[in-house]
């Protein structure tokens, strides 16, 4: 593989761990708020919980739940997604792609034939 195409493939996984751990920091957020909204209710006496007692462990546990399936997605579930692209490779392009490529095409040589007949009836 030449040093263009290693760095390309360096950029996309980089490119595929940023995005996954924006979702990850926007689970976190939402926990944070979940934190501050049941908190906020239990000083007004809406509910009665003992925040620190429950919601922080449930929290905690699922952002390790998070983490562990990020993990078997990222590295044990690797072999299914390479898979899944070289399909995608040995197809080519996605069959109604490739119909619309074929219709442009046809409405492209037609008006290209149109053009030279109306040249020739000059």
């Amino acid at each position: 593989m030449s040093f263009f195409q290693t760095l390309r493939r360096r950029l996309m996984e980089m490119k595929f761990i940023a995005t996954r751990l924006g979702g990850y920091l926007s689970l976190i957020n939402l926990g944070m708020v979940m934190f501050l909204t049941i908190s906020d209710l239990n000083e007004k006496g809406y509910i009665n919980i003992d925040v620190g007692k429950y919601l922080i462990p449930i929290y905690i546990s699922l952002i390790i739940l998070v983490f562990i399936f990020g993990y078997v997605e990222t590295y044990i579930l690797k072999g299914f997604r390479e898979e899944t692209e070289a399909t995608f490779r040995h197809m080519g392009i996605h069959p109604e792609l490739r119909d619309m490529k074929r219709k442009v095409d046809e409405m492209y040589n037609k008006s290209i034939m149109d053009k030279k007949e109306e040249i020739k009836n000059e």
